[in-house]
């Protein structure tokens, strides 16, 4: 069994009155990459992955690992925590439900099975596999219904109807992409093998190997497309990934959805 961690946090600049659906589906559920400009080609592909790990402060290579298309998960615990704790918050108190957290720390549970050949139509690169999957609510069912049944008991105390029919629509939308049963696919990078075996002799290869090595780092590499055509640059909940652990900020605004 292959377990990556990793930890996350709503995007700088959210508010506080959002935490509910950022938290709970618009983040957790449909992780995102930075950006998603289209499927890499090879060359393009080896020189982003080195840029995402690799890249120096103020460097060119700082903007293609901004705009990276890549999700970073440690095998290290140690590691995934400690990026959980870099976000600019003074505090981190733990807490039970999604829909209260600002901060999360997330498994992604792989059997060996799980992790398959590359498909002909691509680079038969060394250190990276194929994995198909469907969307799943079984780990966050139990945060959806505690959601709901929240805010209905603050409806019926306060008459504001607002974070109820949030809650309601969060849990529609879940349960529609989940009944679709569609498969979805993304590609998972072992980075250590893959610069080792991949990326000798281009700028940045010790660099990034250095620093993949130090964080035990995998890369997670969203490979679907949209209804209009377009790469979507998200990784949907299911089994495999897995809530672990919750926090919010000590600081938190009195109003949430």
């Amino acid at each position: 069994m292959l377990t990556l961690y990793r930890g996350d946090s709503l995007p700088v600049g959210d508010g506080e009155a959002r935490v509910g659906v950022r938290a709970l589906l618009g983040h957790f559920c449909a992780l995102r990459a930075r950006s998603f400009c289209g499927r890499l080609h090879a060359d393009r592909l080896i020189d982003q992955v080195l840029a995402h790990i690799g890249h120096e402060p103020g460097s060119p290579e700082e903007q293609l690992a901004k705009d990276s298309p890549f999700i970073s998960f440690s095998r290290s615990l140690r590691s995934a925590f400690a990026f959980l704790q870099s976000a600019r918050q003074p505090e981190l108190i733990k807490c039970r439900w999604l829909h209260e957290a600002t901060h999360f720390m997330c498994e992604l549970r792989l059997a060996k099975s799980d992790l398959l050949q590359i498909p002909t139509s691509l680079p038969p690169y060394v250190g990276w596999h194929w994995f198909r999957y469907k969307p799943d609510l079984e780990h966050v069912r139990e945060h959806l219904m505690h959601w709901i049944r929240e805010r209905y008991e603050q409806e019926a105390k306060t008459g504001d109807y607002h974070g109820l029919a949030s809650a309601l629509g969060e849990t529609v939308a879940a349960a529609r992409t989940e009944s679709t049963a569609t498969e979805h696919h993304a590609i998972i990078i072992d980075a250590c093998t893959f610069i080792e075996h991949n990326c000798n002799g281009r700028h940045l290869y010790q660099r990034a190997l250095d620093a993949a090595r130090r964080d035990q780092e995998w890369l997670l590499y969203p490979y679907d497309v949209g209804e209009d055509a377009r790469p979507t640059g998200e990784f949907l909940v299911n089994r495999h990934l897995i809530p672990v652990a919750l926090y919010r900020t000590a600081i938190r605004d009195s109003h949430q959805i």
